[in-house]
């Protein structure tokens, strides 16, 4: 085990950052809307599973069908939405034949993608928000 003290740090404000913002929701509404279920979405969409990785074969087949479902979680009001990383891990890909490197980047790529989706949903609230109303 590698000791980082500047990541362990870096990852504790990160966290701290995570909490405050979790606890100005909650105390703004009483309560915290989480997205819902991501693989029972993905098969309204077609998607069937085929090996362990199950939903998180999406990021490699099909990541603008996660950033869509991502999309309309927050559409209908879900304050935190989850990575498509459910199943993933490094050694999950390596049993699918892939390498710790090309497993490392689709982790990051959930991430990405989830990000995106924020950004675009944020972004066409703020186009809402500064249109006329006549």
């Amino acid at each position: 085990i590698i000791f980082d003290a500047s990541r362990d740090q870096q990852f504790l404000r990160m966290k701290e950052k995570i909490i405050n913002i979790i606890n100005e929701i909650i105390n703004k509404n009483g309560f915290i809307v989480l997205d819902g279920s991501q693989g029972t979405e993905a098969e309204k969409y077609g998607v069937k599973y085929r090996n362990s990785l199950w939903s998180s074969q999406l990021i490699i087949d099909d990541p603008k069908l996660i950033k869509k479902i991502h999309q309309s979680y927050l559409e209908a009001g879900s304050d935190v939405i989850t990575t498509f990383s459910y199943q993933a891990s490094i050694p999950g890909f390596a049993r699918e034949g892939y390498s710790d490197k090309e497993a490392a980047t689709f982790l990051n790529s959930s991430i990405d993608i989830a990000k995106g989706a924020v950004d675009d949903f944020l972004e066409h609230q703020k186009e809402l928000c500064n249109k006329s109303i006549i």
